[in-house]
């Protein structure tokens, strides 16, 4: 029956055991939901079967309660005459166990004759899964008819392919085993899980779209990780899924691409904006960017090329008026418009082809693919259109062709070979020609034994490879070639079986990896020089922490290479500490390079000078400063010692112009010297022959031995003084050798003192009081130098007690026969040494009294007593030691023993 035509979708309903009231209701709700119904009422099970027969229907609509054909007869009939025809029971009562039984038998769907307003929806529903079922039909059909050329594409593919259903791989192509070190069986076994091949620190990649998946929100197709094959070896994937029905289960095909080539080679694009240029201006490609307003910035070489416009005629003007025909913005393709104008962001990654406009007017078929980016708070799309005019043309023809396959195998990028048992080539493809240089038919029936650059291939292995691959085992090697000019280059080859017009074959599949190769050589070269770098390397961010030290920077500092990256300028530098790093960073980025001095503390706390080159570079958006460090703890003390030996010098000077000085009043002295030894011999002889004059029995006038006692001592201190004068005379000349005698100290030391007593008492008030030893204490010494060292000591004790009222010097003498020395020391109750020179004793020109006019007056205060005295003890290898303090002043002076 046949409704008032209404503007709707067309629907042809059988109403199964329908009143003509209820059907109008029906078909009222139905209406109203859109859809120009046409219906047939049948109330028995034969006419239903004729209907069925008949007619192609939409739906069916059961009651329940019908009194001749029930919902299960109508299941029934619908399940043997027409099981794809959609069943939707009702009734105006129906419990859930029916509900469940007749949703077993084939009904679609139940609705309450109370809720009528769902039959519209359930209805439009049921005709999407009509028409989706009809759809996977045809699928299914198309891909049992493309399974063969699937199976030859992924077994040959370079890319990894797998089917993945209910969590257990269905079926994993060649490529797949080889990127995973994987077997086939072991992949598809049930107990293997897909999340094994996720590398550590990737699992939140898969996790956060499987819980979008669950959550019902939408994930992109194509996404990165790092993949994990079981021999361990990591590596960047590419990741492209789509979701399949096979045998009604939907069912994940995947695609991995080792995306770590392309990795690397981004980066390098990064590195540079000029290359971007260089490249857009070398492609073949048109590449056009625009801004939201769609007017023109940057136009190609190619575009130029492609369209006729030149740089200067396309820039500035609006893209629209330029290349787009009137069709796309007037006529009915809103979409394209949508595209070109940026509001539609799903055409980012996308592709669509369409016409365009050269400059004189003729259209032609172009493909469009637009990426968008942001800067300065403005919104850009660069568009990448290629000229398919050529592409089209083949596809037609490939569409024609019976052999469809040769259009991919002569256009692929890389050379392909098919190959026979022998190795002899059946076909070669473009690629290859062009890798050698040869025409196709130079290859035709030979081995790649022609091909093989001399002296750089195992043929042997070779073949055995080729073996291999018909067994079944997917091959990779590098292979050397030479070209028909002679150039000598590396490829890699992959192979696999397959078959080629009904018969086994090897396809290989070969890449020119000249340029990878050398790639690779200068980078392990920079890593190398840089890693064995005599200097220490450093590099750092703005946060101070070590992004990459070198061998040297672990050897100068004592860490390992794990320990150093975990640490930060601070922890090495004691110049800079965290508070003072801020202002330095901001230095290096001012000056950009300079070299500074610092330190550097190893791991076991030694602190070293280092001068340090510094380098500041930005590089991918970032800030670095690369230090190169090196150990100037050498030059340091060779400043050092320049300075010790300049300072020295110039005290050697003054000792000179001093020993010239002592050498001119050691000859002034020694005229009158002799004139009162002289005198002093001359009255002994007088004495002598006066006594001798006097007669028997006669008595002498004069005391004899007294006087001669006081003339010997007169002579003795002659002798004394001569004996100094010489020490004067040869004290410039410190350093030459004397001859050593055995000598005994208490001896020396008696003698002087006695000397030295009543001059000491009479003319400073000085009581000098001797504790000698009682043994003898002998020393292997000239008796001169220890009667000097004995001399400038009591002097400066003398001295010291000049402003004291208790002037008493003790001078006392004793052995340490277990170290090895015999000792004396003088002690005064003076006002001690000053700390400020305690520890610069035994330099020149040291002295506590350089303000002393007293001191001065008889000679004393240069300052060169201790450093004569320290000098003849380095001679003999001695020593002193002191005690100061006011009032105790003790220095003694310890002398090796000797017998």
């Amino acid at each position: 029956m046949n409704r008032e035509v209404l503007m709707g979708e067309p629907l042809r309903v059988l109403l199964v055991g329908s009143s003509e009231r209820e059907a109008e209701i029906l078909v009222g709700e139905l209406e109203r939901g859109g859809f120009a119904v046409e219906y047939r009422i049948v109330p028995s099970p034969d006419e239903f079967a004729e209907a069925l027969h008949e007619g192609s229907w939409d739906i069916s609509l059961c009651d329940y309660h019908a009194p001749e054909i029930d919902a299960e007869n109508a299941l029934e009939h619908l399940f043997h005459l027409d099981p794809d025809l959609p069943c939707i029971v009702l009734s105006k009562t129906i419990g859930e166990d029916i509900a469940v039984k007749m949703m077993e038998l084939g009904a679609r769907d139940y609705i309450l004759k109370d809720n009528l307003f769902l039959l519209a929806p359930a209805v439009r529903r049921e005709l999407r899964d009509v028409e989706e079922r009809r759809r996977r039909r045809e699928a299914e059909s198309l891909l049992r008819e493309s399974e063969a050329r699937f199976r030859a594409i992924s077994e040959s593919a370079e890319d990894a392919i797998y089917l993945l259903g209910e969590g257990m791989f269905l079926f994993v192509n060649p490529k797949f085993c080889e990127m995973l070190e994987i077997s086939p069986e072991e992949a598809c076994s049930p107990g293997f899980d897909f999340m094994s091949l996720v590398a550590p620190g990737s699992e939140g990649i898969i996790e956060e779209r499987i819980r979008r998946v669950q959550e019902g929100k939408e994930v992109s197709p194509r996404y990165e990780f790092t993949a994990i094959s079981t021999g361990g070896r990591k590596f960047e994937v590419e990741a492209s899924v789509s979701y399949i029905e096979i045998e009604g289960k939907l069912t994940t095909l995947g695609i991995l691409r080792d995306i770590s080539e392309r990795k690397r080679a981004e980066t390098a694009i990064r590195e540079s904006e000029a290359r971007f240029r260089a490249i857009s201006e070398s492609a073949q490609d048109a590449i056009i960017t625009i801004d939201d307003r769609q007017v023109i910035h940057f136009w190609n070489d190619a575009a130029t090329r492609i369209f006729g416009y030149s740089s200067d005629e396309a820039v500035g003007r609006e893209i629209h008026d330029l290349i787009m025909p009137a069709k796309y913005l007037e006529g009915p393709n809103p979409r394209i418009r949508e595209f070109l104008e940026n509001r539609n962001d799903a055409a980012a990654g996308n592709t669509i082809e369409l016409t365009a406009l050269r400059k004189g007017g003729e259209e032609f078929p172009v493909e469009l693919s637009v990426a968008f980016f942001e800067t300065d708070h403005k919104r850009y799309a660069i568009g990448i259109l290629r000229d398919i005019s050529e592409r089209k043309r083949a596809e037609k023809n490939l569409r024609e062709s019976e052999e469809s396959y040769h259009s991919l195998f002569d256009n692929s990028p890389d050379a392909i070979y098919i190959q026979d048992r022998q190795g002899r080539f059946l076909d070669v493809n473009r690629g290859a020609c062009e890798m050698y240089g040869y025409p196709r038919e130079f290859f035709i029936g030979k081995t790649p034994e022609p091909l093989s650059a001399p002296g750089r291939n195992d043929m042997e292995a070779v073949m055995a490879h080729l073996e291999k691959a018909f067994a079944g085992e997917p091959q990779r090697f590098e292979f050397w070639g030479i070209s028909a000019d002679g150039q000598v280059f590396p490829k890699d080859v992959l192979l696999f079986k397959s078959r080629y017009f009904g018969r086994e074959v090897v396809i290989a599949f070969a890449r020119d990896i000249t340029a990878r190769k050398e790639a690779e050589r200068a980078l392990r070269l920079t890593q190398f020089s840089v890693d064995h770098s005599a200097d220490a390397a450093f590099w750092m961010g703005p946060d101070a922490k070590f992004i990459y030290v070198n061998d040297a920077a672990c050897r100068s500092l004592g860490y390992s290479r794990d320990e150093l990256l975990s640490l930060t300028v601070h922890d090495i530098d004691p110049n800079f500490p965290v508070e003072r790093w801020p202002e330095h960073w901001e230095e290096i980025k001012r000056r950009g390079s300079f070299s500074i001095e610092s330190h550097h503390r190893t791991k076991d706390g030694r602190v070293f000078p280092v001068e340090l080159m510094l380098n500041f570079i930005e590089f991918e958006g970032k800030e670095y400063n690369i230090a190169l460090a090196r150990d100037i703890s050498e030059r340091k003390q060779a400043e050092k010692d320049r300075e010790q030996f300049e300072r020295e010098l110039n005290q050697q000077f003054h000792l000179s112009q001093i020993g010239l000085l002592t050498s001119g009043i050691a000859h002034n002295l020694r005229n009158p010297l002799s004139l009162i030894t002289m005198q002093a011999s001359l009255m002994q002889n007088i004495l002598d022959n006066a006594c001798s004059a006097v007669k028997d029995g006669e008595e002498c006038m004069v005391n004899t031995v007294d006087v001669k006692k006081t003339m010997d001592r007169i002579l003795h201190a002659a002798d004394r003084i001569n004996e100094i004068i010489d020490e004067l005379m040869s004290y410039h000349q410190m350093n030459q050798e004397t001859g050593s005698d055995r000598v005994d100290v208490n001896r020396v030391i008696r003698s002087d003192a006695a000397i030295l007593k009543a001059d000491f008492d009479l003319k400073y008030h000085v009581s000098i009081q001797l504790e000698l030893s009682k043994s003898p204490l002998w020393t292997k010494a000239d008796a001169r130098d220890i009667g000097q060292i004995f001399l400038n000591l009591v002097s400066n004790a003398r001295d010291a007690m000049q402003k004291s009222q208790n002037r008493i010097m003790t001078i006392r003498s004793g052995s340490k026969r277990k170290q090895g020395f015999v000792w004396f020391e003088v002690a005064d109750t003076g006002g001690g040494i000053p700390k400020s020179i305690l520890d610069r004793l035994g330099e020149p020109f040291v002295t506590s009294k350089a303000r002393d006019a007293e001191a001065k007056k008889h000679g004393s205060g240069t300052g060169l007593g201790f450093y004569m005295i320290q000098r003849i003890l380095n001679r003999i290898g001695g020593r002193f030691e002191v005690d100061s303090r006011e009032g105790d002043t003790r220095i003694r002076i310890l002398l090796p023993a000797s017998g």
